[in-house]
């Protein structure tokens, strides 16, 4: 009866060799120390695996489907072979110069019924560990569905949009979810506002801010008493703060008339004083836009604090808004380290102008931000 060869000692563990071997044919027998090679090293599970690489030829993808494992598993326990079978693999990488790490960079056009070929070829050809991307929020469907099949993380750097839940998706960028949650719980818990009025440039990101804002609002026990959208671009924010003074009116803004200070015979009657009936005036999107509906606002007789979103960390909601943004509150995402100069930059950039326009207006009040 013929047995299966074994290369290690059952008792021991260590390596066997053959010190007789004999012919089938004739008998004729033969003794000395005779190695065994490389495969005799291997135990039953690696002998497996062997036989599954020389089935697949090679593929290291082809066998994460065999063996139903991650690409890094299948090179690592590729790797243990190696080494089992006496070979230096780290030595031997270092000797051929192989770069532990290397990117692939592939264009696809921007069309995105080229995208799912173009991943498929690349992690196929350059054995890809990881997708840099999307880049684009509307890329994301296609790059998640490539990440399941070829089982490797995507992280995306950019995209700001709704993307779909998935393990093998990961992303850096600030999305207007985190943006309109954050500024509306900052709002109702630490400043116990409950009734806002939303006006809000009608581009995709702002409305999803605006989105997130009112549904926060809405857990947190508060409403939205009013919301205007207006076109990328404009300047003229009349018809809006006038709509919304309307609306105000109708529900709890009052007009106020207050004691006249001019007493004399004749004098005419006080004018009276519109006073809002909501805690504060959410304006998303771009800072500079943003300073212009502030100023336009206090024109019109609404004094209430401001909120924004990511859109004001700049110089221009300075240079639009002056001192009718000092008090606001926005909304942004940065690095805990201090050497993180983009921000130390916009940071000192607008605490240096908010100093300057306090020398002209002595009766401003510290400026208060949340980044």
């Amino acid at each position: 009866m013929t047995h299966p060869l074994i290369g290690k000692c059952p008792v021991c563990g260590d390596q066997l060799e053959a010190v007789r071997l004999q012919c089938r044919h004739c008998a004729t027998t033969i003794e000395g120390r005779f190695t065994l090679g490389g495969l005799a090293r291997l135990d039953p599970e690696q002998v497996r695996f062997v036989e599954t690489f020389l089935k697949v030829r090679g593929n290291l993808k082809e066998m994460e489907r065999e063996l139903g494992v991650s690409y890094p598993t299948v090179r690592a326990r590729l790797d243990a072979i190696l080494q089992a079978m006496g070979y230096a693999v780290e030595a031997a990488r270092a000797a051929g110069g192989e770069a532990s790490v290397m990117l692939a960079a592939k264009d696809y056009g921007g069309d995105l019924a080229r995208l799912g070929a173009v991943l498929d070829e690349t992690c196929r050809d350059a054995r890809c560990v990881g997708i840099v991307g999307p880049v684009l929020s509307r890329e994301a469907a296609v790059v998640v569905a490539r990440a399941v099949q070829w089982r490797v993380p995507a992280v995306s750097p950019t995209a700001t949009g709704p993307m779909p839940q998935n393990r093998y998706l990961f992303r850096t960028a600030l999305t207007a979810q985190a943006e309109g949650t954050a500024v509306a719980r900052y709002a109702t818990q630490h400043l116990g506002m409950k009734r806002f009025a939303v006006i809000t440039p009608q581009d995709r990101y702002s409305l999803d801010v605006v989105t997130a804002f009112s549904e926060e609002v809405a857990r947190q026990g508060g409403r939205l008493i009013f919301s205007a959208t207006y076109e990328p671009g404009a300047v003229d924010f009349g018809r809006e703060i006038k709509r919304l003074k309307e609306v105000d009116l109708q529900q709890e803004g009052v007009l106020e008339t207050l004691p006249s200070e001019d007493t004399a015979p004749g004098a005419p009657p006080p004018e009276p004083v519109y006073v809002p009936g909501f805690d504060a005036v959410f304006l998303p999107g771009d800072g500079e836009t943003a300073g212009l509906v502030a100023a336009q606002l206090r024109f019109f007789d609404i004094a209430v604090p401001l909120l924004g979103s990511s859109g004001w960390n700049q110089r221009g909601v300075i240079r639009s808004g002056g001192k009718y943004v000092e008090d606001a509150i926005f909304v942004d995402a940065f690095s805990r380290s201090p050497k993180t100069r983009p921000y130390s930059s916009s940071s000192n950039s607008i605490r240096r102008s908010i100093a300057k326009r306090r020398t002209c207006s002595p009766r401003s009040r510290t400026t208060r931000r949340r980044f």
